[in-house]
């Protein structure tokens, strides 16, 4: 009798793991291809998306500026994982308030070194400044160089970015008005402890016409492929301009004027660019009503093809995000709508190599108070998690919302960040400045700088609910597998 016993409890047991292995497998395949369900950023106060970068250890670093009281924004940093959710908000630079969104940009290079620059002082003729910091003390206020002005007489119309070749030179380019009103470059040759004074890549020949929406990619030969709008002192764009830096990082070919503004045309701007090989891919917004735009160079930006229009979308969301998944998919992030009445939202594409997939909802919906996604940030991180967030362009806006899908391709091999080397502690073209890194009081319910570190106390596991929801369903199953044997051991003569 007890060795019936023993068979039986072996049984019940058996069944009891083969119950929880499908149950962690279910919950595994059901976030494959689908996106969470969409919420706001938790604790985040501003509206616009935050700027995402992907390491290779399975993380994302979220940087982003939001005002504090009296005359004070602050740029902070937190973290997001798919196993961790969100880190805590931690101010890690104090800016003099003058514009909104002063952070413009953030770059990290292969040493593990984040480097990001932000617009200061005088709202019309202003500076690019610059700081870093090592990507494994991000979290902490006090591991930031002091910032210093690299980029003088900067605005009205403030656009810039930053990028690096992987081989300590980094670029960047800003709309400015030194020598008169044009697209700026300033360069470092030693990862940031030395700049080049300013030169103008192109001057504008027309009056209150700027650059703006500079966007980057790098050719396998090291070339920077480089697009940008002019918009003109209403902020509508007038054109849409492409232009590459050799690899030798020393000659700009002449600007090419992929799109421009015929009379009737909403506005001609936001382009977003992508490099896959010889392969460029352009999209941006034309014509009227507003709608997506593409050109596409097979060698390299040397020609191009006549402009088509990939979508029956149309409307004015912002730029793009055009991002490589590790099976070399190419995911297109984009705000549009559709239909009458209309449809809108934030959508999703990929890349089919003569043109775009039909466009799937990321999330939609009637236009409301509280709901018009635009503005798309997006990054892959390990290969296979999409990470996805969004502004809504309405008055009422809530806080910036986030989703995520986990695609159907390899995660790639953890490469933890390099560890900590010494970092530069000044830089030429130093002047007076208003931002200082101490610390002061954060938002409510943020963290202080004087809370070094990232505090991963209060994050989220974005499977925890559906995870929770199962445990009825195994008990439910195993209960009717014991009352099975129960009752057939009974039933034995």
């Amino acid at each position: 009798m007890s060795s019936i016993l023993v068979r039986k409890g072996t049984i019940i047991l058996t069944l009891l793991l083969i119950l929880v292995a499908a149950t962690r497998t279910f919950v595994s395949a059901q976030v494959v291809n689908q996106w969470a369900p969409p919420r706001p950023i938790p604790d985040y106060e501003g509206s616009r998306p935050p700027i995402m970068i992907a390491d290779q250890n399975k993380t994302v670093h979220i940087f982003y500026s939001y005002p504090l009281e009296g005359l004070i924004d602050a740029i902070y940093y937190r973290q997001w994982s798919l196993d961790q959710g969100w880190t805590q908000p931690v101010d890690i630079l104090m800016v003099a308030r003058t514009v909104p969104n002063h952070l413009q940009s953030v770059f990290l290079d292969q040493s593990g070194v984040f480097h990001l620059i932000f617009f200061g002082d005088d709202p019309d003729s202003g500076n690019i400044y610059y700081s870093q910091a090592l990507a494994t003390e991000a979290g902490r206020a006090q591991s930031w160089m002091k910032p210093v002005v690299i980029g003088p007489n900067a605005g009205p119309v403030v656009s810039a970015e930053i990028t690096g070749d992987g081989k300590g030179n980094l670029i960047v380019l800003y709309s400015g008005q030194g020598q008169g009103i044009g697209l700026y470059e300033v360069r470092s040759a030693d990862s940031g402890n030395t700049w080049t004074d300013p030169i103008a890549v192109t001057l504008l020949d027309q009056k209150d016409n700027w650059p703006y929406s500079i966007r980057f990619g790098w050719s396998p030969q090291g070339e920077l492929q480089t697009v940008w709008s002019v918009v003109n002192g209403d902020g509508v764009g007038t054109g849409v301009y492409y232009a590459r830096l050799s690899s030798d990082l020393l000659h700009w070919t002449s600007p090419y004027l992929l799109a421009q503004r015929d009379p009737g045309d909403y506005s001609t701007s936001w382009p977003a660019i992508f490099v896959d090989g010889e392969e460029l891919i352009v999209v941006y917004q034309d014509g009227f009503p507003a709608a997506k735009f593409m050109r596409v160079s097979k060698d390299g930006g040397q020609t191009w093809t006549d402009a088509i229009r990939p979508f029956p979308h149309i409307g004015e969301y912002e730029n793009p995000v055009i991002v490589k998944d590790s099976s070399g998919v190419i995911h297109m992030i984009l705000g549009n709508r559709i239909g009458n009445p209309a449809t809108h939202g934030m959508w999703h594409s990929v890349w089919l190599g003569d043109g775009w997939s039909d466009l799937d909802p990321v999330k939609t919906g009637p236009r409301t108070n509280i709901f018009d996604p635009s503005a798309p940030q997006a990054v892959i991180s390990q290969g296979n998690v999409l990470l996805v967030a969004w502004r809504d362009d309405v008055a009422e806006a809530v806080p910036a919302e986030y989703t995520y899908e986990v695609l159907n391709t390899p995660e790639l091999p953890v490469v933890p960040l390099p560890a900590p080397t010494a970092m530069p502690t000044s830089a030429p073209l130093v002047t007076q400045i208003t931002e200082t890194s101490t610390p002061t009081p954060a938002l409510p319910g943020l963290m202080n700088t004087q809370n070094s570190g990232i505090n991963a106390s209060n994050i989220e596991n974005p499977s925890r609910p559906v995870m929770i929801a199962l445990i009825p369903v195994i008990l439910f199953v195993a209960g009717f597998i014991v009352f099975r044997l129960w009752y057939q051991s009974n039933r034995q003569p």
